[in-house]
């Protein structure tokens, strides 16, 4: 049996089934070649040409994506990490160093993190904006890791892809959030101790988890005295929790979307034109989305408190997009592949 999946314990995904891209602002065109690029080594879609041409650049990453939206603020998550697996961490350390000089005057920086054993190896990486990137190699992730941040028990047979988000809740709030995910997307979560703090772990599917940790220094979203979802800029005024958004694929895609609306969690306060106000508009789009994070137990009681902001850009199985192939020269993902 390999490592990983002794650490196997359930083979049941829940609702959710993949994680497919994140998109976040960013705001340098030459900054965001340089590191998600030249750094990192994603690759470029060929097939999607931009709506917002010469704004949006979609990075692959084994069969998912960054979109990467040039704005006038970049968005930065507070005390987030994103986990990435890659092929190589050789060849990653050499990419890095021959950026170094390019992306210089910014934030980006990156260490390497051993284990016990001289083969576990993570290296992390802060991009020139700030947002914290631990990068790992299949087999090579070392065992204090895996265990304490709960990374995915079935890793990436194709050595490539994006595996974990890593993120602070407030005091108090774990517990509430593995009920919403539970209650109102129908998805696998864990309740379980990470670094002697309580923690929410969902999967997106087989091989994508985000892990809500409990930090007492994290504040719980701005509340709105009136009971309703900020707009507008009011949406973008919480540092803490900038609007940068998930995209999902769910396969009970009408109860969870009415689970949703009789809630009063949809949310077209966006850039995009998928907007939806009945479910007859999410057929259409093959999608909806949501962004706060709900006490149901609150809720239950006619109060609203928002325990978490994050917006989930929530998908059907019939989306055009879903399992849709990449090309990535990195791993062995995609209609055409290149190491």
């Amino acid at each position: 049996m390999s490592r990983a999946n002794s650490r196997t314990t359930s083979q049941d995904c829940g609702n959710i089934v993949q994680w497919e891209h994140i998109n976040i602002n960013v705001s340098d065109s030459d900054l965001t070649f340089y590191f998600y690029f030249q750094a990192l080594g994603f690759t470029l879609d060929p097939y999607l040409p931009s709506p917002f041409y010469n704004r949006v650049y979609w990075a692959n990453v084994g069969q998912q994506q960054f979109h990467l939206v040039r704005w006038n603020q970049p968005q930065v998550i507070p005390g987030g990490t994103i986990v990435v697996q890659v092929p190589s961490l050789e060849q990653l350390e050499s990419r890095l160093v021959s950026v170094s000089k390019s992306l210089k005057g910014t934030s980006f920086k990156w260490n390497k993190q051993h284990g016990q054993n001289e083969d576990e190896i993570a290296i992390h990486v802060t991009c020139p904006w700030g947002n914290a990137f631990m990068m790992v190699e299949k087999n090579r992730i070392p065992t204090s890791l895996r265990d304490t941040l709960e990374l995915p028990s079935v890793g990436y047979p194709w050595e490539l892809g994006i595996c974990s988000l890593l993120l602070r809740c407030a005091k108090d709030s774990a517990k509430g959030i593995a009920e919403f995910f539970r209650r109102v997307l129908f998805a696998r979560v864990e309740e379980k101790k990470i670094h002697d703090k309580t923690a929410a772990v969902v999967f997106l599917g087989p091989r994508q988890t985000v892990v809500f940790e409990q930090d007492e220094s994290m504040p719980l979203p701005k509340q709105e005295e009136n009971g309703q979802q900020p707009q507008g800029a009011a949406a973008d005024d919480d540092a803490m929790y900038p609007d940068y958004h998930l995209c999902i694929y769910i396969a009970e895609f009408q109860k969870a979307y009415e689970r949703v609306e009789a809630l009063g969690l949809l949310y077209n306060d966006h850039i995009f034109s998928d907007k939806v106000y009945s479910y007859q508009d999410a057929l259409v789009h093959n999608q909806f989305r949501l962004r706060d994070i709900l006490d149901l137990e609150a809720h239950a009681r006619g109060q609203r408190r928002v325990l978490y902001r994050l917006q989930l850009e929530t998908r059907s199985l019939y989306h055009p997009f879903f399992m849709r192939p990449l090309v990535n020269r990195m791993g062995q993902v995609g209609i055409y592949c290149f190491q």
